[in-house]
């Protein structure tokens, strides 16, 4: 029986050889034979075990690399990733460059602001410092530094690579965490391969370790390893073993005629470009970035400090409400694990207590009774008062509304920042979409500050207003104002004055934080 299928196999083999198709495939083959590469099977269309192993040594000497790549630039938290990407531009950086650079650190930072004698004015000397090294980072050839950090996202991307997973379909019991696996691979049908072919192409084709590319990896294992000796000789064996099978056994040429014979198709080439980004660029950015959040953060902190002891007086012993979610807990969530945080944390917790505490309690009711008891003459008057009133009791429902929105399950709330935050520690780069969500919610926040704050500064003239209008002989605009509660009268008129005082100070406090449009007038 043998004997006859061999035969009938040797009658086929003939009639192939006057298949046009077949004679592509036997072309493409011979590239391989050429080399001495048996990976595949014509007669079966098969890769064979020969490439399953070649493979698997292949990958084998780049698990110390692909160590190194996930403990450094290829690291799954992207700011850590990022971190590194920094690192290794920095130290392409002049040492006059690098030395401006190491002014802009947080603690550096910090000890000019809080040795400043005008703070607003080494804010600026700070600003204008910081433009000088950004003209000097303009200065320099970016070219080269995107190419090197090319080079690295190009083997972040071989590292990050499911090898075990193509090596499965020799031998779907290989484990790569197992150092001394003995690989059994078995021939693969060669359709079953096409994608991971192409794929691997993708990756290796015109992809060396050059010089720059292993004197980078070196920076990284000595920052990552500082303790260990001889960390870029044995780099350096590592990626020369990498390199002869990219020159020869795992070739573009070879990879890409795998593909082809997979595929059946001797004209077929994979549509694949890597992407390429202004690397240098981003780093501008980033450090940008960086420097305008440590300043600002460091800035407030300050600001706050000279307007705590105002805080204080205004508010006595009473604690300052916290805002639910838009608070220091959630705050400390974010800023923990992005470079982003909330703004007007401070200045809406003092709006809402100055609501609660201040307004609800001891102003409203002096003015409501005004407004009941009151004659006025100017009928202009009364009705803005009433109207003013009337917007200053909003402020606790604008508050809360803000509240409720941050509690509920749409776009710009704290559960969407927790999932995107959550994201981000898995490796997305969604910074953008969280940047944006959290810019809405602290422009929201400002907008309540400002605008508030806004109308209690309104009211302060008009008790202003009110306050020398009973000095006059014949006041214009309320003409019982002398009178309004009888006895009590000189109460009413200390605790308006206690009320204006009271505004003074809150608008003196909020105006430290945001931007309070309007001025404060001296009594007549």
């Amino acid at each position: 029986m043998n004997f006859f299928k061999k035969i009938i196999e040797f009658f086929k083999s003939l009639l192939k050889f006057n298949d046009p198709a077949y004679q592509e495939i036997r072309k493409l083959n011979k590239i391989l034979i050429q080399k001495d590469l048996h990976y595949y099977n014509i007669h079966n269309h098969l890769i064979t075990t020969d490439f399953a192993k070649d493979l698997f040594l292949f990958v084998s000497a780049l698990r110390p690399l692909i160590d190194l790549s996930d403990h450094s630039i290829g690291h799954p938290d992207i700011r850590t990733s990022k971190k590194f990407t920094d690192y290794i531009i920095d130290m392409h950086l002049p040492n006059d460059v690098l030395e401006l650079k190491s002014e802009f650190l947080p603690e550096n930072i910090k000890s000019k602001l809080e040795n400043a004698v005008m703070l607003d004015q080494e804010v600026e000397k700070l600003n204008q410092d910081f433009q000088k090294l950004i003209q000097k980072l303009d200065q320099l050839d970016s070219n080269k530094i995107n190419e090197e950090i090319f080079q690295l996202q190009c083997f972040v991307e071989i590292c990050r690579f499911d090898w075990e997973r193509v090596l499965s379909f020799f031998d779907p019991g290989v484990t790569l965490s197992q150092k001394d696996y003995a690989y059994n691979p078995q021939n693969c049908e060669a359709e079953h391969l096409e994608n991971e072919l192409i794929d691997i192409y993708y990756l290796l084709n015109n992809f060396l370790f050059s010089s720059q590319l292993i004197n980078n990896l070196g920076l990284l294992l000595a920052k990552i390893h500082p303790e260990r000796t001889g960390n870029l000789e044995t780099l350096q064996k590592i990626c020369n073993i990498l390199n002869k099978f990219l020159n020869y056994k795992l070739s573009g040429v070879v990879l890409l005629t795998l593909v082809r014979l997979a595929k059946k198709n001797s004209e077929y080439t994979p549509n694949l470009v890597h992407e390429r980004q202004n690397t240098f660029l981003n780093y501008k950015i980033r450090i940008t970035e960086n420097f305008e959040t440590v300043r600002n953060k460091l800035q407030r902190e300050m600001r706050e400090m000279t307007v705590n002891k105002d805080i204080q007086k205004l508010f006595a012993n009473t604690q300052i409400i916290p805002v639910e979610e838009y608070n220091e807990e959630t705050n400390l969530r974010i800023s923990q694990d992005t470079p982003f945080h909330f703004t007007h944390i401070r200045p809406l917790s003092i709006l809402k207590t100055f609501v609660q505490n201040k307004y609800e309690t001891e102003i409203r009711d002096i003015i409501k009774k005004i407004l009941i008891e009151g004659y006025f003459d100017n009928k202009s008057f009364q009705n803005n008062l009433a109207n003013l009133v009337y917007q200053c009791d909003k402020t606790m429902n604008r508050i809360r509304a803000f509240e409720r929105n941050l509690k509920g399950t749409g776009r710009s709330t704290i559960v969407s920042i927790k999932r995107y935050v959550d994201e981000m520690k898995h490796g997305k780069d969604i910074s953008q979409f969280l940047q944006k969500i959290i810019d809405e919610i602290n422009s929201d926040a400002n907008e309540i500050c400002e605008d508030e704050s806004g109308l209690f500064l309104m009211l302060y003239l008009a008790i202003n207003d009110l306050l020398n209008d009973q000095r006059k002989p014949n006041p214009d605009i309320l003409s019982n104002i002398r009178t309004i509660g009888g006895l009590h009268n000189r109460e009413l008129i200390a605790s308006l004055n206690q009320s204006k005082d009271t505004l003074e100070l809150f608008i003196k406090v909020m105006r430290s934080f945001v931007t309070v449009r309007g001025t404060i007038v001296q009594e007549e």
